[in-house]
């Protein structure tokens, strides 16, 4: 998807040490998303970090062309999503 900078981080983010520059990397280069929820669009990226940690990242896309995605939630891969990296 390529979002780069242009998705934003709450605090909740980070709530478990995981860095904006991997949590990036997972929704850059997602190995699997998931569609936790419709509307509003909540999809779950799951991959791995600049150094391999396999990391699960869900992000609330915008409703309104011109928002910005917001990243909620940054952890190490929890063992029920292990099956689909």
């Amino acid at each position: 998807m390529g979002y780069n900078n242009a998705v934003r981080f709450y605090p909740s983010a980070f709530e478990h040490g995981v860095a904006r520059i991997d949590s990036l990397h997972v929704i850059n280069n997602a190995r699997t998303i998931i569609e936790l929820r419709e509307d509003p669009l909540k999809l779950l990226y799951i991959g791995f970090d600049t150094v391999g940690r396999p990391l699960e990242v869900i992000v609330d896309h915008p409703l309104w062309e011109g928002e910005e995605a917001v990243c909620i939630h940054s952890d190490n891969l929890t063992p029920a999503w292990h099956k689909y990296l």
